[in-house]
Order: C-alpha cells, then structure tokens, then sequence
C-alpha cells in the first residue's frame, strides 16, 4: 500500500499532524499500537483531570458548612464511579478524535509499524504483516513510563500512572517517588481522598524546571494538607536477605552528595538469621561508617528486632552487688536496638484517645451523625478494641471501616 505520508504514534503531535495532512491533500496512514490519544488522553493529563475535578468537589462538601452549606450525614464517595466516569470521558475524547482524523480521509492502523528500509527515496514500512510505502515520514513515538533502577522493586508489586488511574480501591498510605507534574497531581488526588501521601524527590524542590518559588509555594499549600516531602533524597529499597551487601551499598553512597535514606519496612529476624550483623556494623561500630549523608530507618513490630524465646533469658546472671547481667545471647539482640539513635514507639491508647481517632477515622469513612455520636456505637467501638486485643490507630481505622460499609448497606 502506497501513500503520501506516514505517521507513527496516535498521541497530540500525530493525530495532529495526520488530520492536517490529510486536509491539505497527502495520502496519510497514522499508526499507533496502543490507543488514539497517547498517554495525554488515555494515561495523563486528561485521566488525572477528571480525578483531579472528583477530589475538588469532595474537598468542596467537606468545607461546604464554612459557607453555610449543610451537607447530608453519611456523605461518601464512591471510587468505582469515579474511575467509571473517567473511563467515559477518555472513551469519548478518543472516539471524538478518531472520527475527526478519518473524517480528513486519513486512514488509521491500530498496529506497531516497523521501519524496514528505504528503496527509491520511498519509506519501507510493516505492520501487522502488511507492507506500506511511504514518500515521507513522520515519528511521533511520544514518551513511555520509566521504572527507575532501585534494588528490590521488581520483587513487589507497585503502580506506574497506568495502575494508579484503575484502581477502585484506595490504599491507606502511598510513596510517590518523584515530585514532577503527574507525581504532584496524584498526591493532590490521593490526599484529597483520604489516603496518607509521602513523596519523595531527589531534587532540592517539586515540580523540576518550574519556577522555584512557585513549586515552593505548592508544596507548603500540599503540606498544609497532609502531603509529607522528602527533598534531596532518593530511594534505595534494601532487602533483608541482602544485608549482607549493606557494607558495599554504603561504601557506594559515602562519595556523593545526594542524602541517603536505607529504608528497611517490617523489618525482624528469625532464629539462625545472620544478617543483623551487618546492620549493626553499619549503625555504628564499624571503622568504615556512612557518615552523615546516609541514614537508616526500620519499622518491626518486634522492640529489639530479633526473636525473645523465654531461654534467652536463662543464661542471665546476678553479680555480688546484686545486679542483673544479661547472658551474651540477649546482649547481642539488645546491642542491635540500641544502635538505632531514635526510637518512635507507639503507646497504648487510653479510651477516651481511642475514641478521639476514631472520631477522625469517621472523617474517612463517613456515617450518618445520629449513629456516630450514640452510646451503642461507643460500646460496640469498645468491644471492637478488646476482642482485637488492644486500641490502637489501626484498630479504630478498621472499625470505621465496618461502620460505614455496614450503614452503607443498610441505604
């Protein structure tokens, strides 16, 4: 097949470009092996919009009695219908698009063409298994998602843009990684809806190129909201089977600028596990440290990290003097806590402070005012807590959850 112009890639440049040639007369054929409309319509700017215009109208009923507005008790969203309403409108822009670019005559082949070579100062293209020849060529490949190099993440399973724009369930935190413009929009939207946002940059500010003052600007208003930035620091996830590289990590970071965070999530031992040796070593007791451009932080639900089996504590010893010494293999579970400068530990809630998050739990997980501030939801709050063994944020969190599901039911 012969045409005048060949362009590959469906995004703004081509579809462009392909309803303007066709209108000036060229024969033009437009590939594009995904969808019409590039990452722009299908997986950017317009997508994260329309979320975006969701979260401004939830943010509005929230602070609507401040202009004197009274919003229904149990208020909600529902993240189902707003990713169903983006999907309708990135369907219509798209099929708007495609009936503009085939209305010029430009014809549209939804595969990957290939360059196969150039004969008689004509384009050899495939695609699909069909031969295309072309007097002239235009590339407008646009931009993909790039997953940076960081050690472990191909372990897990995380979102790009793409995963972050489908998903009908929110999560109750999320790290951003990377502070540009599409990293800024989904902390905006994920703040806005409830969830615990952190992002993390390794630039000094948000947003790259922007103005500095303006992105500064941003980020204190983002702060305000709860967003938490973590500037002049780059992500380095360290598995704890590979601990045992941590010496050569270090040594890899300790010449550079940049500040460094090892961030061990969940992090404990079990018995036989050597690995904790090389933390030790590395939070300090070693020749070689990592100095103060490089910090670590844990999270466990274990106090010293390691197993504490009742036998560890067999081979403590009174001295004359009558005090207690523990034996070497409790000391050495200890020795690993007490490198770690700052603990944060998290208390047991009193009930009155249990019932005050979970006041601000019903904030995210709204019900109707009448059950929220009865004395059944109170005790039954409180039963909640004791069959869960305690009272903590996660516990009221949870609880919530089941409230609002439950009255949701009942509507």
């Amino acid at each position: 097949m012969k045409y005048d112009i060949a362009i590959i890639g469906g995004g703004p440049a081509g579809y462009t470009a392909a309803e303007r040639a066709a209108a000036n007369g060229l024969q033009t054929v437009l590939f594009e092996k995904k969808a019409i409309g590039g990452v722009c319509l299908n997986e950017g700017c317009i997508p994260t919009k329309t979320l975006l215009y969701s979260a401004k109208l939830w943010d509005n009923m929230k602070g609507a009695s401040k202009y004197g507005i009274s919003v229904p008790d149990g208020s909600s969203f529902d993240m189902k219908k707003i990713i169903d309403r983006k999907d309708k409108i990135v369907k219509k822009l798209t099929g708007g698009v495609k009936m503009t670019v085939s209305s010029y005559g430009a014809v549209i082949v939804p595969q990957e063409a290939v360059i196969v070579g150039e004969a008689d100062g004509r384009f050899q293209l495939s695609a699909a298994g069909e031969a295309y020849e072309v007097t002239y060529l235009l590339v407008c490949t646009g931009s993909d998602t790039l997953i940076p190099p960081i050690k472990g993440l191909s372990e897990i399973d995380y979102w790009t843009s793409k995963e972050a724009l489908e998903i009908t369930t929110l999560p109750r935190s999320l790290v951003i990684i990377g502070g540009g413009v599409i990293g800024m929009e989904f902390a905006s939207f994920f703040n806005s809806m409830g969830v615990q946002v952190h992002v993390v940059e390794m630039m000094p500010e948000v947003l790259g190129a922007m103005d500095k003052e303006t992105s500064g600007m941003l980020r204190s208003e983002y702060q305000k909201r709860g967003v938490n930035f973590h500037l002049n620091a780059k992500v380095i996830e360290v598995g704890k089977e590979d601990l045992r590289d941590l010496f050569e990590i270090v040594e890899a970071l300790r010449g550079r600028n940049e500040r460094f965070i090892l961030y061990c999530d969940d992090l404990s031992f079990e018995l036989g596990e050597s690995g904790y040796k090389a933390l030790k070593a590395a939070l300090d007791g070693s020749v070689a440290t990592g100095g103060s451009r490089i910090l670590v932080y844990a999270t466990s639900n274990r106090r010293h990290l390691m197993p504490e089996p009742a036998s560890d504590n067999l081979t403590s010893k009174l001295d004359e003097n009558g005090d207690l010494h523990p034996g070497e293999v409790l000391e050495e579970k200890l020795s690993l806590a007490e490198r770690f400068g700052l603990w944060l530990s998290f208390y047991p809630f009193t009930q009155a402070e249990y019932l005050q998050v979970l006041d601000r739990a019903f904030e995210v997980y709204p019900v109707p005012e009448a059950v929220r501030t009865s004395e059944e939801l109170r005790l039954e709050a409180l039963q909640w807590a004791i069959e869960r063994g305690g009272r903590s944020g996660r516990v009221a969190m949870q609880f919530a959850k089941l409230i609002s599901a439950r009255e949701a039911l009942k509507g």
